[in-house]
């Protein structure tokens, strides 16, 4: 009787002991009914690069790929190691859409960012992390510079003036003109902010003032076909305004604006930019 108690203890000690070599995942072995998940690597893209000049823009996307696809399914985030800790800095974002992040450093050091994905029942989960470092890298301008461009010269005309300056501007005044020009006043941007001419000048331009300070005027001369444009104001050391202007005009092609120049007291001799055209 004990020799048979014997055996179908053994018999039990078996049985549980192939139960459990069957059923662990670390013994190579698959439970019954688990699936296989799909391998996925998270990566995070930082443009333009993990190191970047202060006051440069940058943005860090998170994406997931499965091979050379972009994963379907999961969920990613991006993060930030603060203090030690991973802090969500892009809550979790439905696959197979990208989480995307943007700042600008204002101070020389680092930041660690990693893109955290969550794959659930289909995927692996995976990370990938870097190191941001900001560097004060000088001044991007030599001196001071007025420069033109032709965006489009239809019948609705585009240009982009841009001046910048090394040393900074106590004060300066930005003029030149537009060719063919209809309507009532152009549309006019100061460093992408829309002006609004709701003044008039002591000399009868219309006038709009910006929240950075910029005074923008704009007229037309006699019953000239032409219309005017001035800025004024100051430039901080290592800086720049960007002027954008789109017009309506009676015809197309040809060279769409006259004269740019730029005057003031601690200029310089800043070289006139000349009418614009397109190039296309």
């Amino acid at each position: 009787m004990a020799v048979v108690a014997l055996i179908a203890a053994a018999g039990i000690f078996w049985s549980c002991q192939k139960e459990e070599v069957l059923n662990n995942p670390e013994n190579g072995l698959m439970l019954k009914g688990a699936k296989n998940k799909m391998e996925v690597t998270a990566e995070l893209v930082v443009s333009p690069n993990t190191t970047v000049c202060l006051n440069t823009p940058v943005t860090i996307t998170a994406k997931a790929w499965n091979d050379e696809n972009i994963v379907s399914g999961g969920k990613i985030q991006i993060e930030e190691l603060i203090d030690g800790n991973w802090v969500q800095v892009v809550n979790y974002i439905d696959l197979p859409h990208f989480a995307e992040y943007s700042f600008t450093p204002e101070e020389v050091g680092s930041r660690v960012f990693r893109a955290h994905y969550v794959g659930g029942s289909d995927f692996t989960n995976s990370d990938d992390e870097k190191t941001l470092t900001f560097e004060e890298c000088g001044c991007q301008f030599e001196g001071n510079l007025l420069s033109g461009e032709a965006i489009s010269c239809d019948n609705t005309r585009e240009a982009v003036y841009t001046f910048s300056s090394q040393m900074g501007v106590n004060s300066f005044k930005i003029q030149g003109g537009l060719t063919n020009f209809t309507g009532e006043n152009a549309i006019v941007y100061v460093n992408n902010k829309l002006v609004v001419f709701d003044e008039t000048s002591d000399d009868d331009w219309a006038q709009g003032t910006t929240d950075d300070g910029y005074v923008v005027a704009q007229r037309t001369p006699g019953n000239s076909s032409n219309r005017n444009i001035r800025v004024e104001g100051s430039l901080e050391e290592c800086s720049d305004i960007i002027i954008r202007i789109i017009w309506n005009s009676t015809n197309s092609g040809g060279v769409i604006t006259g004269e740019w120049s730029v005057s003031g007291e601690d200029i310089g001799d800043v070289s006139v930019v000349p009418g614009l055209a397109c190039t296309q």
